[in-house]
């Protein structure tokens, strides 16, 4: 028969089986649910899907970047980036954009907006100290791209509109009508091919 101290410490180690059990399962339901990848359906299948953003103003920011309204980006495929130089999520995803540039930029027909945001979209925001920070983290990062300022979010409110504005970074993409085909909020490794391949296809369907 087992000893009662071999079964006591039987008993100890089922009961700490279970917990590390239940610990593991209560962690991977957190991450499924709180960091789950912002691809499918949720990407493609966004209730902002197949809607027209209704406004975008857009003011350079660095780089040759110019002053851009939505009647300048119709008849093109558009990604659109709000991320701000503060924020640890767009320092990972913000290389993947650049390398997004980089591969569609030559195309006709495609436009990249990358656009840096201070910490609250407000009418007073200081565009010279966001400058200096989206110039420093460019830097940091080896990333050579213009970037954009939404002077008091009028983009942001508009996208929200539509939307829902949830957060940085978030990432959408218009067709050449202007209408809403994907969303992205906030960042996990991969998602950055979901765009690739939504831009392509929309090149690819003229």
């Amino acid at each position: 028969m087992t000893d009662p101290q071999q079964a006591d410490q039987l008993t100890r180690r089922s009961e700490w089986s279970n917990w590390i059990i239940l610990v593991v399962i209560a962690l991977a339901m957190f991450f499924v649910f709180h960091f789950r990848p912002f691809g499918s359906p949720n990407a493609l299948e966004h209730r902002a899907g197949g809607r027209k953003l209704p406004a975008l103003e857009l003011k350079p920011l660095t780089g040759n970047s110019q002053p851009m309204v939505l009647a300048d980006l119709l008849g093109q495929v558009v990604l659109v980036n709000f991320w701000g130089p503060w924020c640890p999520p767009c320092y990972e995803e913000l290389p993947h954009i650049a390398a997004i540039e980089a591969k569609f930029g030559p195309r006709t027909g495609f436009r990249l907006l990358p656009v840096s945001c201070g910490r609250d979209a407000r009418e007073d925001e200081d565009t010279a100290a966001l400058r200096g920070d989206t110039t420093a983290l460019l830097k940091q990062l080896k990333i050579k791209m213009p970037t954009y300022a939404d002077p008091g979010g009028v983009s942001r409110a508009a996208f929200d509109g539509v939307a829902g504005f949830d957060g940085y970074p978030t990432t959408f993409v218009l067709d050449r009508k202007g209408v809403i085909q994907g969303v992205w909020s906030g960042f996990q490794p991969g998602i950055e091919k979901e765009m690739e391949s939504l831009v392509s296809k929309l090149l690819e369907e003229g």
